[in-house]
């Protein structure tokens, strides 16, 4: 049932349009004054307003004002026994809904209250649908949102998905070639390893030349082998033999071992305290001897070489800088792709059994670099390997 709020500082004609409006099934309440008028717009929310356009104190006018002020929507009738153009053009001015002269009766003032009314309705559904439409669009955007994270996610995972299934297939053909082709290999290359300690304990020779392209054989054969080690190592790897490791103690031991350049200065940034994590050993130390080899070798020059150690949330994570040669953003986008390698002569295996190696033990690798400015592999291992009891 629609609510009026009759203002008027005559008490007869506030009970007469009481009595008026009642008649016609609203609710009606009323005041006699501005400030009773505010306060009883501020405890209820009505339909329309009725009002003397003279009041005592603050006028109808003022009345207008402060109400549009509070809801531009509520419709405004002015009442007065003296119209003239002036005062309606004024009411209009400051949003009055409609004007209508004394004496106010059963005939002139309904219809006018019922058509203010109606378009107050209106309003109040225009508003609704407004705001529904609104909160419509906003949840249509989220969703649509949700629905486009979920599809890109899906791609990712259906691409990540894909480019393992191209790698496995291409190990599974280079693991059965490797297979057979590993022993008629390594026949040879001990054959040659043999032959050149043979050579050099029947060959004594002062020149210089005939030593140094011993060395070169025997570095070659080397290589070879490591080669073979390397592809045996990727496609077909062995079970993990997990033990509790200190990173810091077994970067220590491995620094021990790897032979720095003297134009190399060494920085170790240990976090002391760090957990034991439970690895395979073997596995890390081949990971990390294999990066820090290659952040030497990124330093021809010399250079800074810095390791350190963190914790960041449930990974425990070795940091190893240099600052060398840095690599381009072409080259960073395929780093980790077999076979993919910059050196004279690598195999392009090196990090990919890395990734591999770290993979395994649900770790990750990432890279930043910087042409010219050198490069930082930082490696992340879970200090919590409880999944690899179930699956080692």
């Amino acid at each position: 049932m629609p609510a009026i709020l009759i203002v008027d500082d005559e008490e007869g004609v506030r009970i007469t349009l009481k009595k008026i409006l009642e008649k016609q099934g609203y609710l009606v309440d009323t005041a006699g004054y501005f400030e009773e008028a505010m306060i009883a717009l501020n405890e209820k929310s009505y339909d329309t307003v009725v009002a003397d356009i003279k009041l005592p104190g603050m006028s109808g006018i003022d009345l207008i004002k402060d109400i549009k002020k509070q809801d531009e929507d509520l419709p405004v009738i002015m009442i007065t026994g003296d119209p003239n153009i002036e005062t309606a053009a004024e009411a209009v001015r400051q949003g009055a809904y409609d004007y209508v002269p004394k004496p106010i009766t059963k005939h002139n003032l309904p219809p006018v209250v019922s058509r203010a009314v109606d378009k107050k309705a209106l309003m109040d559904e225009k508003r609704r649908l407004e705001k529904e439409n609104l909160e419509y669009q906003r949840d249509l955007e989220r969703k649509v949102k949700e629905r486009t994270e979920k599809i890109e996610a899906l791609n990712q995972i259906l691409k990540e998905s894909q480019a393992k299934l191209i790698l496995s297939e291409r190990l599974a053909t280079l693991g059965t070639f490797i297979s057979f082709v590993s022993h008629d290999l390594r026949n040879p290359l001990s054959v040659i390893h043999n032959s050149i300690y043979y050579l050099r304990g029947r060959i004594k020779s002062d020149d210089p030349k005939v030593e140094k392209y011993f060395g070169i054989i025997e570095d070659e054969v080397k290589l070879a082998n490591k080669i073979i080690d390397d592809f045996l190592l990727f496609t077909k790897g062995r079970p993990l033999d997990l033990q509790w490791v200190n990173i810091n103690g077994l970067i220590s031991k491995i620094i021990d071992l790897v032979v720095i350049p003297g134009n190399i200065r060494l920085v170790l940034d240990f976090k002391e305290d760090l957990p034991d994590i439970e690895v395979d050993g073997d596995q890390i130390r081949q990971v990390l001897v294999n990066m820090i080899n290659n952040a030497i070798q990124a330093m021809p020059g010399g250079g800074d070489l810095t390791i350190g150690t963190k914790i960041d949330g449930k990974f425990v994570v070795t940091d190893i800088s240099d600052t060398g040669i840095g690599m381009s953003n072409d080259d960073l986008a395929r780093l980790f792709d077999p076979f993919f390698s910059k050196k004279e002569k690598g195999t392009g295996l090196g990090l990919v059994i890395c990734k591999f190696l770290i993979d395994r033990h649900y770790g990750k690798i990432s890279v930043t670099s910087h042409e010219g400015k050198g490069s930082t592999f930082s490696i992340h291992l879970p200090v919590s390997q409880e999944i690899l009891h179930s699956r080692t």
